[in-house]
């Protein structure tokens, strides 16, 4: 939703989160849009001057690319502008290309970056109360009868511990590429996603290569996707070693 000349207007996404509709309080639709998988403009119209595009990413009108947060894309290229600082992963060659966007696959994933943690899923034709734009939530309805869909936000709680914005408990644990969330009491475990711009979380203990590190991921600066800070409970050869091992 944005408030535009003194009108509401609404934006509705695909599953990836891409605005391919703005519509007016009257239903009249301003944009109508189609995008290509990485993004480009694949046809249709727009007259509302909407610069929130593809996975709902903000598209600079001059030079077309979108901002997502620590670096900009550009559909024409498919690609990443900058390298991820990070490098990726041995144990998944997608993610040893530091340019290419999602793994090279645009169909299915996101790129929103950060640091604070939402909870991944994917969306079906069954479940868009629970799991927009690939990230899990729940939607309210006001008294006017509109519907506002509320991401799942993990972060520390006052107390220190893991929870979300609903006061539900968390356990968070890394394996060198994923960290995971597990809510209390439930046996399901669920990818995170980052936030971009959010305070360090702490409390994050390693798994796998990593059972002995526990993780603290902080908000370095504007061009890191992710920076960690960890702790080993050994010495220093040990932890280098376990370093290699778990390919970092």
């Amino acid at each position: 939703m944005r408030k535009s000349n003194g009108e509401v207007d609404y934006y509705f996404g695909d599953h990836l989160g891409s605005s391919r509709v703005l519509a007016n309080s009257t239903g009249t639709l301003l944009d109508d849009q189609d995008f290509f998988p990485f993004g480009g403009t694949a046809g249709g119209s727009s007259t509302s001057g909407n610069n929130y595009k593809f996975s709902g990413k903000e598209r600079d009108a001059e030079s077309v690319f979108d901002y997502f947060e620590a670096r900009y894309a550009g559909s024409n290229f498919s690609r990443f502008l900058s390298p991820d600082p990070l490098g990726g992963h041995q144990l998944d060659p997608q993610t040893l290309n530091r340019y290419s966007y999602v793994r090279n696959n645009p169909l299915n994933l996101t790129d929103p970056t950060g640091l604070d943690f939402n909870l991944s899923c994917t969306q079906t034709k069954d479940n868009s109360s629970t799991c927009q734009g690939g990230v899990q939530g729940t939607t309210t309805t006001d008294a006017d009868g509109k519907s506002t869909f509320n991401p799942t936000v993990i972060n520390n709680g006052k107390d220190g511990n893991l929870v979300d914005q609903n006061g539900n408990k968390y356990s968070g644990t890394f394996d060198g590429q994923n960290v995971n969330f597990s809510k209390e009491g439930s046996n399901q475990s669920s990818k995170g996603v980052w936030k971009q711009g959010t305070n360090d979380t702490t409390g994050i203990r390693g798994s796998g290569d990593f059972d002995h590190f526990d993780f603290t991921f902080k908000n370095h600066n504007a061009v890191q996707t992710l920076f960690a800070e960890f702790t080993f409970h050994g010495t220093p050869d040990q932890a280098r070693s376990a370093l290699r091992k778990g390919g970092i």
